[in-house]
């Protein structure tokens, strides 16, 4: 009977340190897990209180350094200042231009010939000073920046989808060009429509004045 008794207690005290290591594995874990989670950009885990969001405010008071992009090449085209420019490439058919690149990034041009159309980022160089609440072509009310298209923005960058025609050497010729001549190019991408075709369920403001949009064409309002 004494040797049942101790083996008995040799068990339990066996198991009670086995909880014990899993207990503290358990804990060592968990605070493993959030230290490396509260080191994630964008994180909403704090080391001592994980289930407590951080303040997102607090990230942004220090400001934010400045982005320096440099041109990677220059539009030309027939259209000569912004007044009388169509509002999007898709109301400038058959209005041709060219794209050139400058000679230190012709080779970036390999295999672009593949593509049928391309995505054009360049510089509003000639938009007047940032405004982030303006009146559109296309509707008489006031709106957000974001909420349009509107070259006046905080960073002035613009996009146009062009149909590719030819390239030589490190010039592109393209069609359906609705940019002024001149236009600084920060980027060329392949549009390719299973990247970036959506269907859009509601298209805003835009609803009521789409109509007019192969019609209208833009004046002197966000011209400096």
């Amino acid at each position: 009977m004494q040797r049942k008794n101790t083996r008995a207690s040799s068990d339990g005290s066996c198991e009670n340190q086995n909880k014990r290591r899993r207990v503290c594995n358990d804990k060592v874990n968990r605070h493993k897990f959030h230290r490396e989670r509260a080191c994630l950009p964008g994180s909403r885990w704090n080391g001592k209180q994980p289930h407590k969001p951080a303040n997102i405010v607090t990230q942004f008071r220090e400001p934010m350094r400045a982005i320096r992009y440099n041109p990677i090449g220059v539009i030309h085209s027939t259209l000569k200042s912004p007044s009388g420019t169509p509002l999007q490439s898709v109301s400038a058919k058959h209005l041709k231009g060219t794209v050139e690149v400058l000679p230190s990034y012709q080779q970036g041009l390999k295999d672009i010939t593949g593509f049928s159309h391309l995505i054009l980022i360049y510089h509003f160089h000639l938009s007047r000073k940032m405004s982030l609440v303006v009146r559109p072509y296309l509707d008489k009310k006031v709106h957000g920046i974001f909420a349009t298209r509107a070259p006046v923005r905080p960073n002035p960058i613009g996009i146009s989808i062009v149909r590719l025609r030819e390239v030589e050497g490190r010039v592109i010729w393209v069609e359906d060009l609705d940019v002024v001549d001149g236009t600084p190019l920060l980027d060329i991408k392949p549009y390719v429509p299973e990247f970036d075709v959506r269907r859009a369920k509601s298209i805003g403001w835009y609803e009521q004045g789409i109509s007019k949009l192969h019609e209208t064409r833009a004046d002197a309002r966000f011209t400096r």
